[in-house]
């Protein structure tokens, strides 16, 4: 509960349906956490590791806020002015020579708070002490790399390190034009970061990164040639395969970005070309993908045009490297704008050829290849394609299933569409079909044959009008079944309240008391459960 306790939770806002919240952090983070009477429905941040469908802290932390009904209250303002009166009447009533002492005292205590003030007190030391500074990166990676690796617990910390020489060591040498000096010591910060291994499962490595872009850029906007040679030339050497992939990334795009003299891109071109030479020796991942390849060779083709490459050179460059699924996607939309329909058809049957071990990639070809035969009124191929991926690429595409659907007269569908529902297997996403239909009847029946309460679930609403019987006799055959295994709490009360929800059904509240019962008896033991079930009735 860090972020807690160090008043880092701010503009907490609740209510019956929600609960809002900044939490600062190497950034400041938006929490939005959906309540449900009480109960937590789904949380979300804007922070990186949260991006990724995972809980963070910073939901922990506006959460144990909201519990503990805000933020912790600072010390009373007046005791805090007191305090401060005093200590400051203190020093200036103080000798001098005690002043100096503390002072540098405490200065030599903290090398952080000493860099500051020489920089400030003998400006003319700065490159001196931005060497200084690098070499205090150098000593906060080795002292959290003892163990070899930094856990989740010590990344925040190591993080915060770094932001803190970004913030107080960087950003004031560029507000003073010391470009040089921050470009050095942001680079030393940046390639700390290639230096270790750690769970970086809060995105901290992202915010350091991309501070450094931007202090890269910053200075890229104002430096003389010399300066601006000097990045070019250092960001081209860490594009060299000198870093790991994911930091690479921020190099390679300053480089696009920011650099666009014909010889810079000259350059930029030759380093990725290489690049992707290297990729495509190392060969496609396990899964049949090679992302640096693709990356690579788009970021060469982006060169040529910026280089206004003849269209000729630069479809030779494509064909080249056609097996990657990016070049052949590029070159399928360069030749829709074009209006040349026949050739999109072309690329798109190949892509799928090349695509067939992979069923799932050919999918999104297959869509646009029956665009394109409607697209040149290639009315027999159209429908041709349109039966293929609803009965066998895409079964459960209601989008497919409707544009299929369109082709024919409302008299003659019924026929055609009991033809489509016989080809399928009943696993083909039916019961979307189904119900799309308003065959309910069928949903059932189905439901019932491959006995899926999952699948039940999906159609609850509508079933429930019409077949209620049939509903709650699965809801109980599945929390029975359920329920012979012991469980936490937590699972406990989602049983209670799917208990409640049997009891909304019609005849449910005879049902749940059987079933209530008859686990007082048999499971008694579960006094947790016991106690949830005492919620209940």
């Amino acid at each position: 509960m860090e972020y807690y306790y160090a008043g880092c939770v701010e503009a907490l806002e609740a209510d019956d349906e929600q609960i809002t919240a900044v939490v600062e952090g190497t950034e400041d983070y938006d929490v939005l956490i959906e309540l449900d009477r009480g109960k937590v429905l789904d949380m979300e941040c804007t922070c990186p590791y949260a991006g990724g469908g995972e809980n963070c802290k910073h939901m922990a932390a506006v959460l144990y806020a909201w519990e503990q009904g805000g933020s912790p209250k600072p010390v009373a303002s007046k005791e805090v002015q007191a305090a401060y009166v005093q200590l400051k009447a203190c020093v200036e009533g103080a000798d001098e020579g005690l002043v100096r002492r503390t002072l540098t005292d405490l200065l030599w205590q903290d090398d952080k708070a000493r860099l500051r003030f020489l920089a400030e007190a003998q400006p003319e030391r700065s490159p001196e002490l931005a060497r200084e500074v690098s070499a205090m990166v150098d000593d906060i990676v080795d002292r959290y790399m003892e163990d070899g690796y930094i856990d989740y617990y010590e990344a925040d910390g190591f993080i915060g390190e770094l932001d803190d020489i970004l913030t107080n060591e960087v950003d004031p040498r560029l507000d003073h034009g010391k470009d040089r000096e921050a470009f050095d010591i942001s680079c030393c910060v940046f390639l700390a970061l290639d230096e270790v291994e750690m769970d970086d499962s809060d995105g901290g490595i992202t915010v350091i990164a991309n501070h450094c872009r931007s202090v890269w850029e910053t200075i890229l906007e104002r430096a003389d040639e010399s300066l601006r040679r000097e990045i070019f030339d250092w960001l081209m050497e860490q594009c060299g395969g000198e870093i790991i992939d994911y930091l690479e990334d921020f190099c390679e795009d300053t480089l696009m970005r920011c650099f666009d003299t014909p010889e810079e891109l000259k350059e930029i071109l030759a380093c990725e070309q290489s690049a992707l030479d290297r990729a495509m020796q190392r060969g496609a991942d396990k899964w049949g993908y090679n992302f640096p390849a693709r990356r690579y060779a788009m970021n060469c083709i982006r060169l040529m045009e910026r280089m206004g490459a003849p269209d000729e050179a630069i479809e030779d460059y494509v064909r080249r490297y056609w097996q990657l699924e990016d070049v052949r996607k590029y070159y399928i939309e360069k030749l829709r704008q074009a209006g040349d329909w026949e050739a999109v058809v072309r690329v798109l049957e190949e892509s799928i050829q090349l695509a067939d071990q992979r069923r799932g990639r050919a999918v999104d070809y297959h869509m646009q290849l029956k665009d394109a035969f409607a697209e040149l009124g290639w009315k027999d191929k159209y429908q041709q394609k349109l039966w293929e991926i609803v009965t066998d690429i895409a079964p459960a595409d209601l989008g497919v299933y409707h544009e299929y659907r369109d082709l024919f007269d409302p008299e003659d569908w019924p026929g055609e569409r009991e033809r489509l529902f016989a080809t399928l297997p009943k696993g083909a996403g039916l019961a979307a079909l189904y119900a799309d239909e308003g065959l309910y009847d069928r949903v059932l029946k189905l439901v019932l044959d491959v006995d899926s309460f999952y699948l039940m679930r999906a159609h609850e609403t509508e079933l429930l009008k019409r077949y209620p019987d049939q509903v709650l006799d699965m809801y109980a055959r599945e929390i029975k079944w359920a329920a012979r295994n012991t469980a936490d709490r937590s699972t406990y009360q989602q049983w209670v309240q799917t208990l409640q929800h049997m009891r909304e059904m019609p005849g449910g509240e005879k049902v749940v008391e059987e079933i209530v019962a008859a686990w007082r008896v048999q499971y008694k033991r579960r006094s947790a459960m016991m106690d949830e079930l005492n919620a209940l009735y």
